[in-house]
């Protein structure tokens, strides 16, 4: 029947809501603004103020803290938060259910098997009300959920593990949402139809929410009020919709062309039921057609649609929603928070199912007639008696209804039951009773009441806080009092990043400040906030409570760092001073509680620059002025609530946008109304200014700005002043070209922002810990780079997010700073907070209770604080997403549980935890106990890096001190020692959290996406974490589950998927003759554009059908696709790399078996060209030069270089590695790299690593490859008179570095190919005649010198090369030309040039024979150069030894007339000429 009605989901709260109901949309809007929900966004080092209902900020994410490098801790506040519940779903299977609130959050919770709800964990991502959410598919595995608001955003969830998947913003909201799975352009797929505020109902891709085809109609097109699916067997999807205006309408989902996006109805027919709620088909009878509005339900029949019976509502409530439960009983809900049961006239009822249940039940005239047999009601004993009241009036006044969700029999062992819940969020849960026919009849015979039942279960957030162990206490302690009535509460939070402090406003009018890590510290590790007048300060001000604070020198540096503000309900906004902790001005000009604080733009006027804005409740906006403490603007002429702030400075305006789309524009610099607008008037202003904000304006701080003068100039015709404007223009862009460095920024290492609840109380606050951040900061503690005096821009400016407090023991070496920074306090009275964010992070995420042992010493030797309580985490999604941790229901301390969601938070701590103590491995005598920071400061004092890591190796060594006692170098020594013991203990540490708690069986997977995205991360210290967990990872799961995941990955691979939505387009550049020689010249880009034949083109098309909701034909989410064939191609290529036999060994029929052409493709092939196609693809929006998928690949191709090798040309791999290390010498810095380099930085780095990898593995491959590419490039350069810029010319000095490095680490693999000519061809070719000149060959060239077959003559210029051919080849540097001599008939073993280079001399051990050769010169260096062999001398046979690899010869000319042969043995041979 109709599967998707197992599970009927109700969203009420505005499907009633419709054309007419905008006045009670935006009266909510009103009372919500009264208790906005706030919180912190930021944006690299600003901060913005986030409000639910501000539906026109873009990015409305609860936070942008960055990316899965984040740790993120939640402390709750000792009250519940508030949780209005408006949605309420279940996913198929009936273990996750999920209730949205009103604030836009949503709790995910557990269904046991007692139907008792537990509390899992909160999911941030939405600003608004939430008004519907659906499960993403009708299969019983499905985990998704799909979560839409009045704003219009729709979301998909993981439920398993609280990840955001995708986001979508549309422009009208969506309010009901039903999954089902259709025949569609000839395959089964899944879609999400959805309806809501358009006309249209529209099938979305459920795993991007991207739109693939629409229901329209075009009769009487009108909002769909409601639909549902009809299906019959073996006949094609029927969809059933009502509009407002009671237009029923039937599309049929016939369609076999999928390119066509637009379905028209086939039937429509008007009704007397206007604005629905509700349509169903009942799943038992497919005749019976249910619509529910707010005044009564109607059964009607669903081949002619007439009427068979009806219920109106009852008194004072309207009807929400209604569900078959049987044949002929019917459960219908109403606003007062009630369900009731109906048994339908069985007379009137029509259909087969029908006629069944009455052959088997007895006939009665009871069975004929509407009755309602049971209610469910929740009457608690526990609730006071005005609870209906209050809930009336909070009904009347929030216009919210309760939410329902019915879940029917899924199979015969299952339960019917209903979810019902409420504004005080109560979620209750009634079992559906079976209620047989005879027990209808004696109720009806009787008069019996209808059967009142209670709720089977009830559970609350409220209920869950009251069951913990251990409740939780807040930030911020509050004080204890009688009631919570009385209670002060904290209604705002304000983090001063550069001073590690925490701002807290609170319900009295007082304010907080204290120290973050010092909070952090108290409330983690120990029981009570404790410390004294010290810990924290209060200040008093305000009369009512404090509403918004501001820290207008975080926003902009122009402001003194001394100034923060303050606005509260009494109407007043304070200027305070933060180093006297006084007020310094009290602004009292609006009349209206302080709603928002914001900070003008930076090319504003100067009066305006020095300025905050104040947004009131009485609709005003304020331009206060900190410096001249007055208000310069005061705009309070709007008629409706504020909604947004705008600038335009050009101008000199500011833009107000109220509600009901009002834009009022104001002039800043005289207070001038200068127009009101509305309608399409004031949406086009607002989009033009939008459009503006991107343009860079000149700098101009003088009003009227550039732009107005250049208006007026070309208005007046003054050819001389537009002259000077585009003259001025022209000078600015071509100082702004000039002025191009490379910049890394980072966010700040901790970062704290509050949640506010529906009662605009704080419930929660989130502290952020940036490892990456961390990491830098803690290098930039141990090296000082920020304060030396040769530093560049750069560096300095890459660390502009970070506070200088964290850097004390620099900042004491460095000269004292007089800028506005130093009129707080000095640094090291804050004392050295990167060291301190570092220890707490690492006291949260350390594995307590693992290794009691371990645990003893991290706590007595490197100082680690063992919590006393729980720590709740979150996980933060790419796009800002987060998923809250509720406090556990336990003791249990450990960082880590059990659940799906740990795997994400599992992987993320334990990375976290190894690059942390990987950056302190790298530190000096590195430890959080405070008594040894004085030894750690004199062991640095005393020696440098270079004498540290000497000093490491031989600790018995005396070392030069500073001072000249005699006791100071034992001393040090001491220290040394001390520094090996904790080096060693964190090594254990880190070695514990990457590679034995991963591989333990009790704990759970690591998430593979995440570890394969960070394989080649800017960081080095979270590179090297991801690389060890991820192979210790892939080591746990065995064979088993490495084949497991291949076969999960492979169809995701690029070179698989469909070109239309691979990373590489319809274009293999990797096939492409022109590929490997394509950066020898400009010429060769025609290569570029060629489009050759594609080996795996059916590949291609073939596995498409193997991908989940992939359609080529259908519009794709790029940035899911991408995502996953990015791990598929380093989860693959790492395989392959670490696990080589294992790939090798796949089964060729595994990934897709080509019947067209009877031949199968092998897994090792297509993942080795996806790692070379992702190399060789040119720059494009989906795949950046420099990014980090191209670097992961590189890395990948050298470390399996083994396993690819027979699917690679090498010559083309090599060439492309060669001209991504040609830059080397320019974006490369000299000396030891402590911090991320930039992205082409990165990328030249890793191609010289992956040359050397290849190098090292195969070096005969490699020479021989590489020779070639020297051939061809020789033979074009002589046919071609441009000169070609050749990856070969630009590498030279790396090639040189490569075979040095084959001379010292594999001399015996290059000794074997070096007699041959692909040596001398690559050598001859990357030595420099000029630098010849003035170096010696040997200076150059020092690993030549270890081979005797090779010499060179520095006089004549000429190099001489031995080959195993028994030929000697003769270049003559200076004339680019070669001559060949035959001197012996076996292998040359040595040669040598006399000093005056006119004689050669060459050795044969086989042959036994040392030839001398007089190289003449031709006349005037024209023409070949004749060689002449003038002496031929028997040479003893040295026995060569077993491997025949190792013998080494040297011919020595000790006078022009003596030859010295030196042979391995030890024994000389001397020879007169």
């Amino acid at each position: 029947m109709i599967d998707q009605q197992s599970m009927i989901f109700v969203n009420c709260g505005d499907n009633n809501r419709r054309k007419d109901d905008d006045e009670k949309h935006h009266l909510e809007k009103k009372v919500l603004k009264k208790v906005p929900f706030t919180c912190t966004r930021h944006d690299s080092d600003q901060q913005k103020s986030i409000t639910h209902d501000d539906v026109d900020i873009e990015d409305d994410n609860p936070s942008q803290m960055g990316d899965d490098a984040t740790v993120c801790t939640v402390i709750w506040d000792e009250q519940a938060p508030t949780h209005k519940v408006t949605v309420v779903c279940i996913l198929p299977n009936r273990r996750h259910v999920i209730s949205c609130g009103a604030n836009g959050q949503a709790c995910v919770w557990q269904l046991d098997s007692n139907y008792t709800l537990h509390p899992r964990y909160m999911l941030l991502g939405h600003s608004s009300r939430i008004v519907c959410a659906a499960p993403a598919s009708e299969k019983n595995d499905c985990t998704h959920c799909v979560i839409s608001d009045i704003s219009g955003r729709l979301s998909l969830w993981d439920c398993e593990n609280g990840r955001c998947l995708s986001v979508k913003r549309n422009d009208y909201c969506t309010l009901q949402i039903i999954p089902q799975n259709i025949s569609w352009g000839g395959k089964t797929q899944d879609f999400l139809f959805c309806s809501g505020y358009y006309a249209e109902i529209c099938a979305l891709n459920p795993l991007t929410l991207e739109t693939v085809f629409c229901l329209c109609s075009r009769v009487e097109p009108d909002w769909i009020a409601a639909f549902c699916f009809f299906r019959f067997h073996n006949k094609p999807d029927v969809i059933v919709g009502i509009t407002n205006s009671g237009f029923v309408k039937i599309w049929s989902l016939t369609n076999s062309n999928p390119t066509n996006t637009t379905i028209f109805e086939d039937e429509s027919k008007q009704l007397q039921c206007y604005r629905a709620r509700k349509l169903i088909i009942s799943p038992y009878n497919p005749r019976s057609l249910l619509i529910v509005n707010s005044t009564s339900w109607a059964l009607y029949d669903a081949s002619n649609f007439i009427l068979l019976c009806s219920c109106p509502s009852l008194e004072n409530q309207q009807w929400i929603g209604a569900t078959f439960v049987q044949v002929d009983k019917l459960l219908a809900w109403s606003s007062n928070g009630i369900a009731y049961l109906y048994h339908l006239p069985r007379s009137r009822l029509k259909g087969k199912a029908v006629n069944a249940v009455i052959q088997d039940q007895p006939e009665s005239k009871y069975l004929d007639d509407l009755f309602c047999c049971c209610s469910f009601a929740f009457n608690d004993d526990n609730q006071p008696k005005v609870l209906q009241t209050v809930l009336l009036i909070d009904k009347h006044s929030l216009n919210m209804d309760p939410a329902f969700c019915m879940v029917l029999k899924s199979s015969t062992d299952d339960e019917q039951f209903l979810i019902r819940g409420d504004c005080f969020g109560c979620l209750c849960i009634w079992l559906i009773p079976s209620i047989p026919d005879e027990a209808v009849i004696t109720m009806r015979e009787k008069s019996l009441p209808a059967l009142a039942l209670n709720p089977t279960t009830v559970s609350s957030l409220d209920k869950y806080w009251k069951s913990l162990p251990h409740k939780p206490c807040g930030m911020f302690p509050h004080e204890t009092s009688s009631s919570n009535e009385d209670r002060i509460r904290q209604t705002c939070t304000l983090y001063m990043g550069n001073l590690m402090k925490l701002v807290f406003g609170q319900s009295d009018g007082s304010l907080v400040i204290a120290s973050a890590p010092l909070l952090l510290k108290k409330h983690i590790f120990t029981s009570s906030m404790q410390g004294g007048p010290s810990a924290y300060r209060v200040l008093t001000g305000h009369d009512g409570s404090v509403t918004c604070l501001l820290y207008p020198y975080q926003e902009n540096s122009r402001y003194d760092p001394t100034h923060f503000v303050s606005g509260g309900e009494d109407f007043t906004v304070i200027l305070w001073d933060l180093k006297a902790l006084c007020i310094l001005h009290k602004f009292c000009v609006q009349a209206g509680p302080i709603q928002k604080l914001l900070v003008p733009p930076e090319n504003c006027s100067n009066k305006v620059l020095q300025s905050v804005c104040s947004v009131a409740g009485d609709h005003s906006v304020a331009l206060l002025n900190l410096k001249d403490v007055r208000c310069i603007l005061l705009a309070s002429k709007h008629l409706y609530p504020v909604k947004s702030i705008h600038w335009r400075p050009i101008d000199d305006f500011i833009m107000v946008h109220c509600e009901f789309g009002s834009v009022y524009v104001w002039q800043m610099e005289t207070g001038h109304l200068d127009r009101v607008l509305t309608g399409a008037l004031a949406e086009e202003m607002l989009v033009l200014n939008a459009d503006q904000d991107c343009i860079s304006e000149i700098g101009d701080e003088s009003f009227p700005s550039t732009s107005v003068q250049l208006f007026r100039a070309f208005k007046q015709r003054n050819l001389n002043t537009i002259k000077e404007i585009m003259e001025q223009y022209q000078q600015s862009n071509a100082g702004q070209t000039t002025q191009t460095p490379t910049k890394v920024t980072f966010a700040p290492p901790l970062s704290i922002t509050a949640v506010i609840g529906d009662e605009g109380n704080v419930s929660m606050h989130i502290a952020f810990f940036n490892v990456e951040s961390l990491c830098i900061s803690l290098l930039v503690v141990e090296h000082g780079i920020l304060h030396r005096e040769d530093s560049t821009s750069t560096e300095v400016d890459s660390l502009a997010n970070v506070p200088r407090a964290f850097f004390v023991e620099s900042a004491a070496n460095s000269k004292p700073n007089h800028q506005n920074g130093s009129k707080i306090s000095n640094a090291s009275e804050q004392g050295n907070f990167c060291v301190e964010i570092a220890q707490l992070l690492l006291s949260m995420i350390y594995s307590w209770n693992e290794d009691p042992e371990m645990d003893q010493l991290s706590k007595s030797k490197l100082g680690l604080l063992q919590p006393s309580r729980s720590v709740t985490f979150a996980f933060l999604s790419a796009d800002g997403s987060m998923a809250l941790l509720f406090p556990p229901p336990d003791d249990n301390i450990s960082p880590i549980a059990t659940d799906s969601l740990s795997s994400l938070l599992n992987t993320h701590q334990l990375m976290a935890i190894t690059s942390i103590t990987q950056t302190l491995l790298s530190m000096t005598y590195m430890s959080f106990i405070p008594e040894q920071i004085n030894r750690r400061k004199l062991l640095k004092s005393n020696l440098d890096v270079e004498e540290l890591n000497a000093a490491m190796q031989d600790l018995n060594t005396s070392w030069p001190c500073a001072e000249s006692n005699g006791a100071m170098p034992t001393l040090i020594q001491q220290l040394l020692v001390e520094q090996a013991a904790i080096k060693q203990l964190w090594n254990r540490v880190r070695a514990f959290h990457s590679q034995v708690l991963p591989g333990k069986s009790a704990r759970t997977n690591l998430d593979v996406e995440i570890l394969c995205l960070r394989w080649q991360d800017r960081c080095q210290q979270l590179r090297q974490a991801a690389q060890t967990l991820l192979l210790a990872e892939l080591d746990r799961i065995g064979a088993e589950g490495r084949a497991r995941l291949v076969e999960r990955w492979q169809v995701y691979l690029p070179i698989v998927v469909d070109p239309s939505i691979s990373l590489f387009g319809t274009t293999l550049y990797s096939n492409q003759p022109g590929t490997a020689a394509s950066s020898i010249g400009q010429s060769d880009d025609r290569f570029f554009h060629k489009n050759s034949a594609h080996n795996v083109d059916s590949i291609q098309s073939t596995a498409t059908e193997k991908l989940p909701y992939c359609s080529s034909s259908s519009t794709i989410n790029n940035d899911h696709m991408k995502h996953r064939q990015e791990v598929a191609t380093v989860l693959l290529g790492v395989i392959g790399a670490a696990f080589s036999h294992e790939l090798l060994n796949c089964s060729t029929d595994q990934i897709v078996l080509l019947e067209s052409n009877k031949r199968q493709i092998s897994v090792p092939l297509v993942t080795c060209q996806s790692l070379f196609e992702c190399i060789v693809q040119p720059d494009s929006p989906s795949l950046p030069s420099n990014c980090t998928l191209r670097r992961s690949c590189i890395d990948l191709l050298g470390r399996g270089f083994a396993v690819w090798q027979p699917y690679l040309d090498i010559s083309k791999l090599l060439l492309t590695l060669l001209a991504l290390c040609a830059k080397s010498d320019r974006v490369l810095p000299a000396g030891p790299i402590y911090f991320p380099l930039s992205p082409a930085a990165e990328m030249c780095r890793t191609a010289q690593r992956a040359l050397a990898s290849i190098a090292s593995c195969r070096p005969a491959a490699f020479v021989t490859a590489l020779s070639k590419e020297v051939t061809r490039y020789t033979s074009m350069s002589q046919h071609q008179t441009v000169h070609l810029s050749s990856p070969l010319i630009r590498a030279q000095s790396e090639i040189m570095t490569i075979m040095e490095s084959l001379a010292m680490n594999h001399y015996n693999e290059l000794l074997d190919v070096m007699g041959a000519v692909e040596v001398a061809d690559i050598l001859v070719h990357c030595l420099s005649i000029q630098l010849l000149k003035f170096k010696n060959f040997s200076e150059f060239c020092p690993f030549l010198a270890k081979f005797s077959v090779i010499s060179f003559s520095s006089n004549t210029r000429r190099i001489a090369f031995g080959l195993k051919s028994g030929s000697i080849i003769v270049h003559e540097l200076r004339a680019g030309k070669a001559q060949t001599m035959q001197v012996h008939s076996r292998a040359v073993s040595a040669c040598s040039f006399s000093d005056d280079g006119k004689h050669l001399a060459s050795y044969s051990v086989e042959e036994g024979k040392l030839n001398v050769w007089l190289m003449a010169q031709s006349f005037l260096g024209m023409g070949q150069s004749q060689a002449k062999c003038i002496k031929q001398f028997a040479a003893p046979v040295n026995e060569i030894s077993a491997n025949g690899l190792d013998e080494r010869f040297r011919i020595v000319w000790i006078s022009p007339k003596i030859i010295s042969l030196m042979l391995s043995s030890g024994n000389e041979h001397r020879f007169n000429l």
